[in-house]
């Protein structure tokens, strides 16, 4: 009995667990967009005219009256939102309807300007309906929702809707120039929390805008300087260390340069580098195969067809230095059709001259 008893409090913790812990991750959603929203001096996204949502059968609130005192009102609810909009909102709320389909309400609420109602949905509604805003929000240069995006980029527990709003972020990134100093702000700010920072650090870095490096430089010191390296590397190709005085350095220097220059710079620095190590390489095969012929003889004479004109050569001498020359003899057909003279060149298919 006890162990039916134990087994049952198991099985009930399990199904517990997970949406204690769904709860939590939503609430910090919610919480870091609230704080990135006060970050920026918002206390909610701007709302277009009257924000209509009915909320136990009132619109907004109670309005306590209407403008000239009188207690008489036309309607109980006064909503002069278009049908269409209406029905978006239920369909977003609801998140029943395929995401394609949701991002076409999406859309409309965007058209309208109901960035009150996308927000909420965004932050708190069902899956679907999030995709469906995020999909809707890649497709315009709406800044509106900025906060909520990196929020949810930076805090939410769902891979995919992580990388849509990630995504989103990117694009309208590189849309619009004026974002890259709302993302700054965030970076900057160290009263926010650090995966929304690192968020905008990243979101930075994909940027393609020159007007981020400085900032990032001065996180190369702080929590987020891991991320903000990163980003630097990808607006700069330059691969320099975790070192905020190396790469003040590098900024004094080509900070003038285009970042078309910047990456051309850095293309040219990497075919050197891996020049450098290719050779390094090639020079370590070609000894590991004159230590493995040693001084066999027929791996000595089959080395002079070898690929490396290293491995050929040393192959050579050491079959001219040989102690048994009648043993290294041998090679001498080898070496006349690798210089294409000789019975043995024609056998060697007309390739000798190549030595």
């Amino acid at each position: 009995m006890m162990r039916v008893a134990l087994l049952t409090l198991f099985a009930l913790a399990a199904c517990l667990a997970p949406r204690v812990d769904a709860a939590s991750v939503q609430d910090e959603v919610v919480s870091t967009a609230a704080r990135l929203r006060a970050a920026a001096g918002q206390a909610a996204p701007p709302a277009a005219g009257q924000d209509a949502r009915q909320d136990g059968g009132a619109t907004g609130g109670d309005t306590g009256g209407d403008a000239t005192g009188s207690d008489e009102r036309p309607s109980p609810l006064v909503d002069d939102t278009p049908p269409h909009v209406r029905a978006s909102r239920d369909e977003l709320r609801k998140g029943e309807a395929e995401v394609p389909v949701l991002a076409i309400h999406a859309t409309r609420l965007l058209d309208a300007a109901d960035f009150v109602e996308l927000a909420q949905v965004l932050l708190e509604g069902p899956p679907p309906s999030q995709q469906g805003i995020l999909q809707a929000l890649q497709a315009t240069s709406h800044d509106a929702l900025l906060p909520e995006m990196i929020a949810l980029a930076a805090r939410t527990d769902d891979a995919e809707l992580a990388t849509l709003a990630h995504d989103g972020l990117v694009r309208l990134v590189r849309l619009r120039g004026d974002v890259v100093d709302q993302l700054v702000g965030y970076l900057t700010d160290t009263a926010l929390p650090r995966e929304a920072r690192r968020e905008a650090a990243t979101v930075l870095g994909s940027s393609r805008n020159l007007a981020a490096v400085e900032p990032l430089i001065g996180q190369l010191s702080g929590p987020v300087r891991a991320a903000s390296r990163a980003a630097l590397q990808e607006l700069t190709g330059q691969s320099l260390a975790v070192n905020e005085a190396l790469w003040r350095e590098f900024w004094a220097q080509h900070g003038s340069e285009t970042r078309d220059a910047l990456l051309e710079r850095s293309l040219a620095e990497l075919r050197e580098r891996s020049g450098r190590v290719e050779q390094r390489l090639r020079d370590e095969v070609v000894q590991a195969r004159i230590q493995v012929m040693g001084q066999n003889v027929e791996l000595l004479i089959a080395g002079l067809r070898d690929d490396y004109a290293g491995v050929r050569l040393a192959a050579a001498r050491a079959l001219g230095a040989h102690p048994n020359g009648d043993q290294a003899s041998s090679s001498l057909p080898v070496l006349l059709a690798r210089l294409g003279h000789g019975p043995a060149a024609e056998a060697e298919g007309g390739t000798n001259g190549a030595a």
